[in-house]
């Protein structure tokens, strides 16, 4: 419960420096991995630009969910929009994950929609294609 109160302050205010230092932060503002907490956040503006952030995302969640001393990972996602680019990401993360989850490995995302219909739709049809813990969140 403690993460979920975590990331629903770094959803809400964007300044995980102020609770996990410069852990895992990269250089723009959307994306914050806490490695020790085994914990992604991912929020903002989806647009085409951020599909190197994408990338790199799940290019930590491999190396992440692969270490055998790791056998969790929570992921924080919170956009008000979506663009083509990112629900091929997304669709990508989450085979992915549906994998690592068949290893043994705990999954969950957590999936915020702010009151957006059309992000609350989105996530409903992407929980129907995970095979581990996806929750949509009014955060």
């Amino acid at each position: 419960m403690t993460s979920l109160i975590q990331a629903n302050q770094a959803l809400t205010w964007g300044k995980l420096d102020h609770f996990y230092g410069k852990e895992g932060k990269h250089n723009d503002t959307n994306y914050y991995y806490m490695r020790s907490l085994n914990i992604i956040v991912m929020r903002g503006d989806a647009f085409a630009k951020m599909e190197a952030t994408f990338g790199r995302m799940i290019d930590q969640i491999n190396n992440h969910l692969i270490d055998k001393s790791k056998s969790s990972l929570k992921i924080y996602l919170g956009f008000s929009r979506f663009s083509p680019s990112m629900i091929k990401q997304l669709f990508k993360m989450i085979k992915i994950l549906n994998v690592y989850h068949m290893g043994k490995k705990s999954i969950a995302v957590y999936w915020s929609t702010r009151s957006n219909i059309d992000m609350k739709a989105l996530g409903m049809d992407f929980k129907e294609l995970c095979n581990f813990k996806f929750e949509i969140v009014n955060i």
